[in-house]
């Protein structure tokens, strides 16, 4: 058996650049289309956009309208990220494991 640690460097979404912070934001909200339905915080904007024959900017809608929401939930689960980006999962505690 080998134990390996690793070390890495996480920052909150406030800490994280402008562009970063896009980056994370559009990352959020394509999964939440994948996933969304009528129950959906944002499904508003689904509706806006086949009213408009808009698909396409479906993201942009939600970007402008929910990007304030989309922060706070950030927030509220305290995600961390790599300094690109990258959502970074922790595990508070694994619990004893053989």
């Amino acid at each position: 058996m080998k134990t390996v640690t690793k070390t890495f460097k996480l920052y909150s979404f406030d800490e994280l650049d402008e562009g970063v912070q896009n980056k994370v934001l559009f990352d959020w909200i394509n999964f939440e289309i994948e996933i969304m339905n009528e129950d959906s915080l944002f499904y508003d904007c689904v509706v806006e956009m086949e009213d408009m024959r808009t698909p396409w900017f479906l993201a942009e809608c939600i970007y402008e309208k929910h990007r304030e929401d989309i922060i706070g939930i950030i927030d509220a689960n305290e995600c961390l990220f790599l300094k690109n980006g990258e959502s970074f999962e922790t595990i508070e505690s694994l619990g004893e494991k053989e």
